[in-house]
């Protein structure tokens, strides 16, 4: 069959869903997420009392995630106590995580980031996604901080959009 377009997924992303743990400023995943600020190069998602970030992005629909890129702080506005991503787990429709947790669940995909290279997702891991969250393991300097400049999540939409607001709770 042919491949279809890649779409960016964060146009899906339900932002009153984000959640980031460990970011130096508050809402500052908004930075490296979504459109607008990710194109600054100025703006960026620093950790902040070590290396280690989490990062649960909800979507407004399942979605199927084919490849994702993380990418560090530009030359000229990198932090000197930080550097970018080295090791990130990916993991799919997990309830909230937290870094006493992390370690204990198996992520989708464990992937070894070398640059701003895009890294293509396991199809099979990555069917009919709600959630996904990005635990930061470690950088690329062996420094203090992480600094992300831009995540980049491309794929499909898995069904029809459905508006999640209008859902009523159990």
């Amino acid at each position: 069959s042919p491949r279809r377009a890649m779409l960016d997924l964060i146009e899906h992303v339900d932002q009153r869903s984000v959640e980031c743990l460990n970011a130096l400023t508050d809402e500052s995943w908004r930075n490296a997420l979504w459109p607008g600020p990710r194109d600054q190069a100025s703006l960026t998602l620093v950790s902040d009392d070590d290396e280690e970030l989490i990062l649960r992005v909800e979507f407004s629909s399942n979605v199927r995630p084919r490849a994702v890129k993380i990418a560090g702080a530009s030359a000229t506005h990198a932090r000197e106590d930080a550097s970018a991503p080295r090791v990130v787990k990916i993991f799919v429709n997990a309830p909230s995580l937290s870094f006493e947790n992390v370690a204990k669940r198996r992520a989708a995909q464990v992937v070894e980031l070398d640059g701003d290279d895009e890294v293509e997702l396991d199809v099979t891991a990555f069917e009919n996604v709600r959630v996904m969250t990005f635990y930061v393991e470690s950088n690329v300097g062996g420094t203090a901080r992480t600094e992300i400049g831009r995540i980049d999540i491309k794929g499909e939409l898995s069904g029809e959009l459905r508006d999640v607001s209008e859902l009523k709770p159990c």
